[in-house]
């Protein structure tokens, strides 16, 4: 056998079991390997070929994973078919694989090239730099990663790679409805600059079938319409799909319709991903149906029943695991195919993100909001001295409708019976995975409407704004700070926006705007100044074509929307 500077080593197929031999004793020494037999006859070492020594095998490598075939010289024997060759081939992939993928992490992440980053766009974050090699390495993957630190972006790329090497050609996004205008924004900024994306929403459901049948590459849909238009959906979904789903805890019911949909569109594909900073809201429990989907049961099966008999007691209508073994299982499959990342581990996230929610107005909202602009004109434009004051009055009417409702003639607020933003606002309150959320707002009404959202969802939160006199503020400050069990403090801009530290919230939420510059810039410090040690995460809540667009552009550009309303107060309105 011809020597040369690689080592040999040979894979060797008995009938029964495959055997690793390393050629010379001194390979054995090197690789420390387990469960060798030495034969003196051709100075060669055998070893069972477990996942444990095929690991051994790849686990120093620089460059890690399968590259490592490079390294060695392989010699192949076989008594049957070549198929054996496939299957090993297959296997020692899979585990070098993996193996290096359990050692990729943030701190050597920046040894190895980025597989993918659209032309003008920043470099990823570590993480997202990370979960490119998952996406590259395996056929799904469940991002289990904080608000804030970067799952959409992620999962775009995470397409863009399995596209690249030939797995899939089209990209269904299932997400909360107040998501749906966020996708197709993220998926054209981080994805190919021909990528084409449309959202399925609207009650119309002719207009949303003629939009499943315009072949969009990217189609992003809610979780009840994807219920309502599984059949539909089912007809055009295939294996050259990757699916990802965002927010996970949407289909933790596995006997909910929804779920039962989500599912049935998942085993049509083997390429999917789930996006959550929060699989277990409540129970472990909650996990089932959210890898059933991502893994067509590898993980946990498909038997929801077997599932529970496996790791929980019956008591009554309650379940209660088996023990400390059976949480630590359940956590371990889970970990398998994820990834886990917290804002305070990723250094190099800025010190504040920012982020918003494009949602679209309800029909009826919609319809009131055009009327109010055409009447808002109607009064600045009769008025014989138009001042900044009188403009602003009249898009004051007009925030009031994206905030969810209007002022009778006896000055009585009345919601709207829809409102996207109190939905959206949901999904972060139960995104935030026990995070600490400071909610600004423009109107006493909001606030009002926050707090019942609240009191629904049982998260325990505090008020300050122009009905909380000063002592019970400073007391409602306190708590939040300092009680774990606060979670949410809702306040205005012009009452809470001044003089105090809300440190303790890593996630800010701007529900509807204040006007002034100053006032928004103050709020933000409230959370991002001396004491604070983690990301900061802003998310304005903003609704399509409408004067919330307008405001939070003009007060990202560092202005105040008292100086330019006199010069350009249409444009303001939008609509």
């Amino acid at each position: 056998m011809e020597k040369d500077h690689t080592q040999t080593v040979i894979f060797w197929y008995s009938g029964e079991n495959h055997t690793i031999c390393i050629d010379a004793k001194n390979a054995y020494q090197r690789f420390n390997l387990k469960g060798g037999i030495w034969r003196q006859k051709g100075n060669r070492y055998f070893f069972p070929m477990n996942d444990e020594n095929i690991q051994i095998l790849f686990k120093d490598h620089p460059d890690g994973g399968s590259d490592r075939w490079n390294e060695y010289r392989w010699i192949w024997k076989f008594s049957l078919w070549e198929g054996i060759y496939k299957y090993l081939q297959k296997r020692i992939t899979k585990v070098a694989d993996d193996t290096f993928l359990t050692r990729i992490n943030l701190d050597n992440v920046s040894r190895f090239p980025k597989i993918y980053k659209k032309d003008g766009m920043p470099e990823p974050f570590k993480n997202q730099h990370v979960s490119q090699y998952w996406q590259q390495k395996t056929d799904y993957h469940a991002y289990l990663w904080e608000m804030g630190t970067g799952k959409t972006r992620a999962g775009v790329e995470g397409y863009e790679i399995k596209r690249r090497q030939g797995k899939v050609d089209h990209l269904l996004i299932i997400c909360p409805v107040s998501m749906l205008d966020k996708w197709v924004v993220e998926i054209e900024k981080w994805g190919r600059e021909e990528i084409q994306a449309v959202a399925i929403k609207g009650k119309n459901r002719d207009e949303k079938l003629d939009l499943l049948k315009m072949d969009y590459e990217a189609i992003v849909i809610n979780f009840e319409s994807a219920a309502l238009m599984v059949d539909d959906l089912l007809e055009i979904v295939n294996e050259r799909w990757m699916i990802i789903c965002d927010e996970t805890t949407k289909i933790k019911n596995p006997r909910a319709n929804r779920t039962k949909a989500v599912l049935d569109l998942g085993l049509r594909t083997e390429y999917k991903a789930i996006l959550t900073g929060t699989p277990i809201t409540q129970h472990a429990y909650d996990v089932f149906s959210q890898y059933a989907f991502l893994d067509s049961g590898k993980t946990f099966g498909l038997n929801y029943d077997a599932f529970l008999d496996k790791y929980f007691w019956k008591q009554g209508f309650k379940l209660i695991s088996k023990g400390e073994w059976a949480l630590k299982e359940v956590s371990d499959k889970m970990y398998k195919s994820s990834t886990r990342f917290l804002k305070k581990d990723c250094i190099d996230i800025p010190d504040k993100m920012y982020d918003n929610r494009i949602l679209t107005l309800p029909a009826y909202n919609q319809e009131k909001y055009k009327e109010m602009v055409k009447y808002a004109i109607t009064q600045i434009e009769g008025s014989e001295h138009v001042t900044a004051a009188i403009i602003l009055t009249q898009l004051l009417r007009l925030s009031q409708i994206t905030s969810g409702f209007v002022v009778d003639e006896h000055g009585k607020e009345v919601n709207f019976d829809e409102n996207p933003k109190l939905d959206a606002l949901r999904d972060i309150l139960e995104e935030s995975n026990s995070s600490k959320v400071v909610i600004w707002a423009r109107f006493r009404q909001d606030v009002r409407n926050i707090s019942r959202l609240c009191e629904e969802l049982k998260i325990k939160y505090v008020q300050m704004y122009g009905d909380i006199n000063n002592d019970q503020r400073t007391r409602n400050v306190s708590e939040f700070q300092n009680n774990p069990d606060v979670k949410v403090i809702i306040g205005t801009a012009s009452t809470g926006g001044h003089g105090i530290d809300l440190v303790a919230g890593t996630i800010v939420v701007y529900f509807s705007n204040s006007y002034s510059l100053e006032q928004r810039l103050q709020s933000e410090d409230r959370t991002h100044r001396a004491g604070q040690r983690n990301q900061v995460t802003y998310i304005d809540l903003l609704c399509k074509d409408t004067i919330d667009i307008t405001i939070y552009k003009v007060l990202r550009s560092k202005k105040s929307v008292a100086d330019i309303v006199t010069r350009d107060y249409r444009s303001l309105m939008g609509g």
